[in-house]
């Protein structure tokens, strides 16, 4: 008896122990789908922190550009009122060179003794005009205007 008994138990035991190996494959299937949602989500997310921080990159390289073709524009205009007031009859187009970088000033006889300066220049790609307007000499320089324009 003692062995029949004995019997029954290590029976339920083997069963009992074999259930217990289905759920533990399941739970660990559960496990490897779980890790590998959460992996997709967090790669997702780190793709799209790169890509956001790549294209701020660019338009920060892209404003820093225009900003040294506005100043460059700048200059040139700058230079061309030093050059009317050394010599108010002067005309024509020329170019400013500055280390790497050249900037193109026009000085035009406009209406009266107006003269207009036209500069502009071009950093990477990014292109400042710029239009001043001087409307007299004596005993100073006095600017009309000075605007950004879009197109000469």
């Amino acid at each position: 008896m003692n062995i029949s008994i004995a019997k029954f138990f290590l029976a339920q035991l083997i069963c009992l122990k074999s259930d217990m190996l289905k759920t533990n494959k399941q739970a660990g299937f559960i496990v490897l789908i779980t890790v590998l949602i959460i992996s997709s989500i967090v790669l997702s997310i780190s793709l799209m922190i790169v890509l956001v921080n790549i294209n701020s990159s660019k338009n920060s390289l892209s404003t820093n550009n225009a900003n040294q073709a506005r100043l460059l524009a700048n200059t040139c205009s700058e230079y061309a009122l030093q050059e009317i007031a050394f010599d108010t009859n002067i005309f024509g187009s020329f170019v400013l060179s500055l280390g790497d970088d050249t900037c193109n000033y026009s000085i035009y006889h406009g209406t009266g003794e107006e003269r207009v300066i036209e500069s502009w220049s071009e950093i990477r790609g990014s292109v400042r005009r710029e239009r001043v307007v001087v409307d007299s000499f004596s005993p100073n320089i006095n600017i009309a205007s000075w605007q950004e324009i879009a197109d000469f």
